[in-house]
């Protein structure tokens, strides 16, 4: 992609975007993730995981403005401190990043994986409704949602920060590079049954309408390197960046794209635009086995989304011959030049290199499924173990985690959950849930990784901030739901899986 976007404010914006969750890890959040902890705890939200789940109150709804809020970032790859970090011996008082001098890259470059992905997400629940219709339970929910997933080979790393030479008579294969960025908003009616004494079946279905969106089409991407042409990259590529947000495409003299730019539209109107419209579905099942064991299973989020409306497709097909840029610019956190200097130089030598076609035709972009398979041990009412398996369905390749839970109900007000997880390539990450009930309220937050070590960073001198040492997978989700119909026969502690 990097080598293809000529286009000035296209190509600032996305390398912006991408570079900003690699160095932060909290922007714009990718078909990605819930708190697996969450799948084992008794509050309404767990039936986002499995439609089947279902809450033993007769009503619930979520308690509007803070409904359920849910923020997350997973990677396979480097964290925060990777990319930002203490410097030796002169600069051990100053902040420098991967690429200051002082620092030997392949440092950086040892932790990278063949494929690395980040995916952040983000979801705010606007409205969230479950209650009992005889034997049936019924739920009501619109969620907004922002998911975003950047995958990138080592090589393309290797080739940026050192160059081409470890490349000669060589090519560089970059299928593997994609960018999907997606706001969409969701409204879903959720339908669940006991149909035998033992088996529990649900499924939600969900009517998607698209807000915003990037989304790249890598049919073809590689770079060779010529000895008799060190310094020249001849590049093969067949890649489309589809953009569905309103655009102002500017052209010179020749046809030829010389910038864009992204046009400001007025909130109500983003907000209330149903244009881009979608389809998707949640199927899910628990079976009890017997008094002690539970298992269920889910498949959420098949679905697909068709953009119609603001659609661009910025297209680069063919054989280019791209002479370089020189990004190896010193510079730490006391520095006054921007990574954006870096990128927008890079852009402009892009420009002249290639011409990307501009139409204007509807595209389809389809959601992450997920796939979850749990079980559950009963050691007594209110004690009881969990294991979960989860799949992430992304362009044709799977993304593996597994969580194991101790759950515990203290009392009838009191519900919590302790996990460890096994997640993108890291085995550090201990969860916590805790779920309050006082009357018709329960509050309750939940995260997958707690942050037992927190570093300062100061900044311009004054300014200093508490971060997370490690902030390649991070997510919390937290709510309040007024519930109402939970009596002390029917609110009791439940199975697991339920």
């Amino acid at each position: 992609m990097i080598y293809l976007l000529s286009i000035r404010m296209t190509l600032v914006k996305t390398i912006r975007l991408t570079l900003f969750v690699i160095m932060l890890h909290c922007i714009i959040p990718a078909a990605a993730q819930q708190n697996q902890t969450m799948y084992f705890m008794d509050i309404p939200q767990a039936r986002f995981m499995n439609p089947a789940f279902q809450n033993p109150c007769n009503f619930y709804i979520g308690f509007p403005g803070i409904n359920s809020t849910y923020l997350g970032i997973n990677s396979n790859t480097i964290g925060f401190n990777d990319i930002v970090f203490y410097g030796r011996g002169e600069y051990s008082d100053s902040l420098i990043t991967f690429l200051h001098p002082s620092y030997d890259v392949d440092e950086f470059l040892n932790k990278l994986k063949p494929v690395n992905r980040i995916a952040p997400e983000m979801q705010l629940t606007a409205f969230s409704m479950g209650f009992w219709s005889g034997e049936n339970y019924i739920s009501v929910d619109i969620v907004d949602k922002m998911n975003s997933q950047f995958t990138f080979p080592d090589d393309l790393a290797i080739l940026l920060l050192k160059g081409n030479e470890p490349f000669i008579n060589n090519t560089v294969d970059l299928k593997s590079l994609s960018l999907d960025v997606a706001y969409y908003r969701e409204f879903g009616l959720g339908y669940s049954r006991k149909f035998t004494n033992r088996l529990t079946l649900g499924m939600k279905a969900k009517v998607l309408f698209g807000m915003a969106n990037i989304s790249m089409q890598n049919n073809e991407l590689s770079v060779s390197i010529d000895e008799s042409d060190l310094y020249s990259h001849n590049i093969k590529a067949d890649v489309t960046l589809n953009i569905a947000y309103p655009l102002d495409i500017y052209k010179n003299s020749e046809g030829d794209i010389d910038s864009i730019k992204f046009k400001e539209i007025e909130p109500k109107s983003f907000l209330f635009d149903f244009s881009n419209p979608g389809f998707g579905i949640d199927i899910g099942g628990k079976y009890d086995i017997n008094d002690k064991f539970s298992v269920s299973a889910s498949v959420i989020d098949l679905g697909f989304i068709r953009w119609k409306k603001d659609v661009t497709n910025l297209t680069s097909k063919g054989e280019f011959k791209y002479e370089g840029i020189d990004v190896s610019s010193e510079f730490n956190a006391y520095d006054t030049m921007e990574l954006g200097d870096v990128v927008e130089a890079f852009g402009d030598s892009l420009l002249n290199t290639f011409k990307p076609v501009d139409t204007y035709n509807p595209y389809t972009t389809w959601t992450s499924a997920k796939v979850y398979i749990g079980g559950v041990f009963h050691l007594s009412e209110k004690i009881h173990f969990g294991i979960l398996s989860k799949t992430i369905i992304q362009h044709g390749k799977l993304w593996q985690s597994f969580t194991a839970s101790a759950n515990a109900t203290v009392a009838r007000f009191l519900t919590t959950s302790l996990s460890y997880s096994i997640t993108n390539s890291t085995y550090n990450n201990i969860g916590f849930g805790l779920g309050i009930r006082g009357g018709p309220f329960q509050i309750y937050f939940i995260t997958d990784k707690i942050f037992y070590k927190l570093s300062k960073y100061n900044f311009e001198g004054d300014t200093s901030i508490l971060l997370p040492s490690d902030l390649n997978n991070f997510n919390f989700r937290f709510g309040l739901n007024l519930m109402f119909g939970c009596k002390p026969g029917k609110y009791k502690d439940l199975p697991l899986i339920q």
